[in-house]
């Protein structure tokens, strides 16, 4: 949301906007499946993906504002 605000307040047109946030979103997206499908061949994959999601969380999102429950599996 914010990439298409700047781009708007950059003088963007708004189709063109939303054309560059689309790309940019698919791409990150095409990104991000090729580095999951190599941790998806890791045994215990999902079990060490847990164990750093924790962390990322803890260290990226502020705990004002965010309430996170973890559910036992």
């Amino acid at each position: 949301m914010s990439y298409y605000k700047a781009l708007l307040k950059h003088g963007i047109q708004e189709d063109q906007a939303l054309l560059l946030v689309r790309e940019t979103a698919h791409k990150a997206a095409i990104d991000k499946k090729a580095e999951m499908q190599k941790l998806g061949s890791l045994p215990f994959a999902y079990l060490i993906f847990r164990m750093g999601v924790k962390r990322h969380m803890k260290n990226h999102f502020p705990s004002e504002g965010w309430q996170t429950e973890w559910d036992a599996l």
